[in-house]
């Protein structure tokens, strides 16, 4: 122990200049965050219902806060590589190898240095800055914990390895830069792959919180060990061999392969339509004489007609924007579904047949339980649009779905000034949102219900609502934390649709608003599973497109 605490020191004395380089990064860096994530304390004097500046002031700590992110791992690789190159265990004629030092007690003096000058100030930093914006760290244990292991699995351990089997900074640096390079390569090459074949899904699940532990902790261990060989032996050749050819060896193993298996396996189920058996697999069709967990039908009333416009396509040209509105039934009360993509199928009279698969959504498109109405909304060229048109065509109509569950209510009492929300995270009023915080991920899939005020309220203490008016934030993932260094997430709740009123008197009444006293229901939803649901439309004739003005 006392070697261990002998070349501690001594590191400090010797590093303190790029100690002090990281610590001054990684406290920039939280400061600039806590600007991004408060925005409105810079402006308490305009902050108001119709005002843009805290909106402009977020994007640009935003963008300094990214960059700022981005060279703190710098910061903390340069210390990592003075550190361990100080004592480079490459090679048989460091200088410490003729002093008194026990490779054990080295590699524990290096692994304390980085503790203490590494991971403390992180915690540290980390937890002041949620302290900061009103949230506590304590409930987020989980979350940084996890994190933790992320940033140790991804910046930190590995870099270490590679330090490990390097003998200078330079030599360090253009190895991370050629495994950068390759990573990417691999990644691109996999990828055209898996969508040549088929084999990604539409709008697939995330991995599950199981397989994102257990790939840190993998890492975690591959990169120990090589440390521990290489402390131990000496030997890099042995140490680079183990650290640069098991990864490549794993990734052609656990991922070529399986996906090629995988790939000839759906085009010989499908009968050489892979895509189909992938969607069917993830999103699986009710058995063959079960009971559909939903209907879908033709919503077709004197308010609700198919609409057809002209439209353009860059890559395709002229192009024909068809709206099909349909009916959505079989949800319980306080479920939900997320309508992820649509496959549309014409089969035409005369043979002619057209189908297509509506992209991924960017934005989730949310159906709740009281709410089942939804247009199918696809481009079909206007070449096959006039081929159809003059005559009815068989329709299949497929939408994809996940199945989401309510699990928490949280109601918010207005006026709110910046304070925490139960289960949620932290929120303020700003400009025509509220602008939520929450810890070290985006809040789980939330919809917002605003309680409507019916008879008029002073427009002062009013934040004007359009009613109908739904929003939601967050995703479905579960996973207690996302990678990264800063600790907090930004989330904006529309709640205002105040183009419509900004030009207004001040003392104007309006109604339908969300007036003092109010409140707002946040209702988070839980993804349950996926299915798919088909309507046949045996004789449907498109409509034809309305006349240009001239």
């Amino acid at each position: 122990m006392k070697q261990i605490l002998h070349i501690f020191i001594k590191d400090i004395r010797r590093f303190w200049p790029e100690i002090l380089i990281s610590l001054a990064t990684l406290a920039i860096l939280m400061y600039s965050a806590h600007h991004w994530l408060m925005p409105h304390r810079l402006l308490p004097d305009s902050f108001g219902p119709w005002n843009h500046d805290w909106e402009n002031l977020e994007n640009s700590n935003r963008q300094r806060t990214a960059m700022l992110s981005a060279l703190v791992p710098i910061a903390w690789w340069l210390l990592i590589a003075r550190v361990i190159h100080a004592e480079s265990p490459v090679g048989d004629r460091q200088f410490w190898l003729t002093r008194p030092y026990s490779w054990k007690s080295l590699l524990a003096a290096k692994l304390l240095f980085l503790v203490a000058f590494l991971y403390l100030p992180l915690v540290a930093a980390q937890s002041a800055l949620l302290i900061s914006v009103k949230l506590n760290p304590l409930a987020s244990i989980p979350g940084m914990l996890f994190n933790l292991a992320f940033v140790t699995a991804i910046l930190v351990l590995p870099v270490v390895a590679i330090a490990t089997v390097t003998s200078s900074l330079v030599s360090m640096a253009l190895t991370i830069l050629g495994i950068a390079l390759g990573i990417g390569a691999l990644a691109s090459a996999f990828s055209d792959a898996r969508i040549l074949t088929g084999f990604l899904s539409p709008n697939s699940l995330s991995m599950p919180v199981g397989d994102h532990l257990n790939f840190a902790f993998l890492v975690i261990a591959f990169c120990g060990i090589v440390i521990v060989l290489q402390y131990a032996l000496r030997r890099a050749w042995l140490s680079r061999v183990v650290l640069f050819g098991t990864p490549v060896a794993l990734a052609i193993l656990s991922v070529a392969v399986p996906n090629l298996l995988y790939a000839a396996h759906l085009w010989v189920r499908s009968n050489g339509n892979p895509d189909m058996a992938a969607i069917n697999h993830t999103y699986p069709p009710t058995a063959a004489g079960a009971t559909a967990p939903f209907q879908l039908a033709y919503g077709l009333d004197e308010h609700h007609q198919t609409q057809v416009h002209r439209g353009a396509n860059i890559q395709t040209g002229p192009t024909v924007q068809i709206d099909i509105p349909l009916a959505l039934s079989g949800m319980a009360e306080g479920t939900a579904v997320n309508y992820d993509q649509i496959l549309v199928k014409f089969e035409a009279a005369d043979g002619s047949r057209w189908s297509a698969t509506m992209p991924n959504m960017v934005y989730p498109s949310l159906i709740l339980a009281n709410s089942h109405e939804r247009s199918a909304h696809f481009d079909m060229p206007l070449a096959e649009y006039d081929k159809l048109k003059s005559m009815p065509s068989a329709v299949t109509i497929t939408l994809l779905l996940t199945e989401l569950k309510g699990t928490k209510n949280t109601r918010i009492p207005t006026p709110i000034d910046d304070a925490e929300v139960p289960n949620f995270g932290a929120c303020v009023p700003a400009g025509a949102s509220l602008y939520c915080r929450t810890a070290f991920r985006p809040p789980q899939f939330t919809v917002t219900t605003p309680e409507w005020a019916e008879a008029p309220c002073n427009v002062r203490t009013a934040r004007f609502v359009q009613r109908g008016w739904l929003d939601w934030v967050g995703n479905f993932s579960v996973e207690p934390a996302e990678f990264g260094i800063v600790p907090a997430h930004t989330s904006r709740i529309s709640m205002l649709q105040y183009d419509h009123y900004k030009d207004q008197p001040e003392d104007t009444v309006w109604k339908d608003r969300l007036c003092s006293g109010k409140s707002v229901t946040l209702t988070q939803y839980r993804v349950v599973g996926r299915t798919q649901v088909s309507l046949n439309l045996p004789n449907f004739q498109l409509p034809a497109l309305p006349e240009v003005k001239k």
